[in-house]
């Protein structure tokens, strides 16, 4: 239990659709693991909290009308909704409080106590956690929920970052907690690697292209095998130059993670306009990728074009209208 009172964590509110990217944006770019999601029924909420990050983010379970997260929401939006203020003595807090006329509007005790251990968050992160709710008008507006906290001891992994990194920061945790979801995180981050590389491929972006992978990376397709940044931006460089606009379409990655390796597979088609002639290439095939966690996220360390199959013809009139091709 603190010693003192101290503000524990935030608490922010997010419609349904936003809260997977929710989650995992703060925990790319803040570098910290949320457990959860979990569900609370009995109030209407979906829940997933950040320990060390000091977050908690929430989102409505279902549309239902009479959800008074719902009905927040469609008042005021995403916001931030509490402040949770872990105090040594919550029976004084709340006595002090009542009796400059503020009575709690509710008070939860043993929350960890309605949930088996092993896997949820409320048993898993804390030995005792009794919150007091009060109107915001206790104080001066704010929506503040009190709380006698008890943490519990959690195992912890320090990975060590370059001293270029994070200003002010020496090392980042990234936690092995029961309950954390941490595959489907690093499912969304290795999809966004491959996100990258399309669109830098569909605009001629060779510097992104090539952030997606190791320096010492591979790339074969049928006939040819680059190795390195420098045998790749080459080969790719002469490659969009026969053409006058390309595009590429990927399917979504079947992901498969093995700890900080991971294996990816997807169907792709490329199409795009030869610069010298009124002809069009189309080619479908498959990426078979072997992705490795780096301080720098997730990243391409080989990539094996399997082709399907080549075609070749005449455009449409439409096809050399003005404007046409993909914005670069």
């Amino acid at each position: 239990m603190t010693d003192r009172s101290r503000v524990h964590h935030v608490a922010g509110l997010v419609r349904p659709e936003n809260f997977h990217g929710a989650i995992s944006r703060m925990s790319q770019t803040l570098r910290t693991a949320f457990y959860g999601p979990f569900d609370r029924a009995d109030i209407g909420l979906r829940v997933a909290i950040s320990m060390d990050a000091g977050i908690e983010l929430v989102t409505p379970l279902g549309d239902a009308e009479d959800n008074r997260f719902n009905k927040l929401l469609e008042a005021r939006g995403e916001h931030w909704m509490s402040v949770v203020v872990a105090v040594r003595d919550l029976d004084d807090v709340c006595k002090r409080l009542g009796e400059l006329g503020h009575e709690p509007l509710d008070i939860l005790r043993n929350i960890p106590g309605e949930f088996p251990p092993g896997g949820h968050p409320y048993a898993d992160c804390f030995s005792r956690l009794d919150e007091a709710v009060f109107d915001p008008a206790a104080f001066g507006g704010l929506a503040v929920v009190v709380a006698a906290i008890e943490e519990r001891e959690i195992e912890s992994v320090a990975l060590k970052e370059s001293a270029t990194s994070w200003s002010g920061t020496s090392a980042r945790i990234r936690e092995k907690k029961p309950g954390v979801d941490q595959g489907m995180l690093d499912e969304v981050a290795i999809q966004q690697t491959l996100n990258r590389y399309t669109d830098g491929a569909c605009r001629a972006d060779l510097p992104q292209v090539l952030s997606v992978f190791t320096p010492d990376a591979i790339f074969e397709s049928p006939g040819v095998r680059l190795e390195g940044h420098a045998a790749m931006e080459a080969a790719m460089a002469a490659f969009v130059a026969e053409f006058a606009y390309f595009v590429q379409l990927s399917s979504p990655a079947l992901i498969t993670i093995d700890g900080d390796t991971a294996a990816a597979r997807s169907v792709i088609r490329e199409c795009g306009k030869f610069a010298d002639a009124d002809e069009a290439m189309e080619t479908l095939g498959t990426y078979r990728d072997e992705l490795i966690r780096t301080e720098e996220g997730w990243k391409i360390a080989r990539r094996t074009f399997q082709q399907a199959g080549t075609h070749s013809y005449p455009l449409s009139p439409t096809a050399n209208m003005p404007g046409a091709g993909p914005e670069r």
